[in-house]
């Protein structure tokens, strides 16, 4: 049986690293949101998944799309920085393009300027798992 983990980490990285070693053998993948303000846990976890040959699926959280483009420069800076850590060889999922831009307009889909309402987390939570079945 393969197992499937998602995890969603804003703080306590070192706690994420020890779940994460602990996850980590034969037939499980693990999925991690990460936001900007663990990117040295994020170095540490990506060379961990390396070094394991872990899969691993990235993705960038859906920001609202009026928040987006008042910070496209911020946050096309993040992406850039995000990119250049996780490598290139690894899968990205992009939430914030123009495929997402219904879900990015619809105000319905958060509950504030970046967490999602239930609605909107059931929609990432079935796109991330479609992908991960065709994966």
């Amino acid at each position: 049986m393969h197992l499937h983990y998602l995890l969603i980490a804003h703080k306590n990285p070192e706690q994420v690293k020890r779940l994460t070693e602990r996850l980590l053998f034969a037939h499980s993948s693990i999925y991690i949101h990460i936001d900007k303000n663990a990117l040295e846990s994020l170095k540490e976890l990506v060379t961990l998944f390396k070094n394991n040959g872990a899969e691993v699926l990235y993705y960038f959280h859906p920001v609202p799309y009026d928040v987006l483009l008042s910070r496209e420069k911020q946050f096309l800076d993040f992406q850039r920085t995000i990119r250049d850590v996780i490598g290139k060889e690894n899968v990205i999922l992009e939430f914030n393009t123009r495929d997402f831009k219904s879900f990015t307009q619809d105000d319905s889909n958060y509950i504030d300027h970046a967490h999602l309402s239930k609605k909107g987390q059931l929609f990432i939570a079935d796109t991330l798992l479609t992908y991960i079945r065709h994966w």
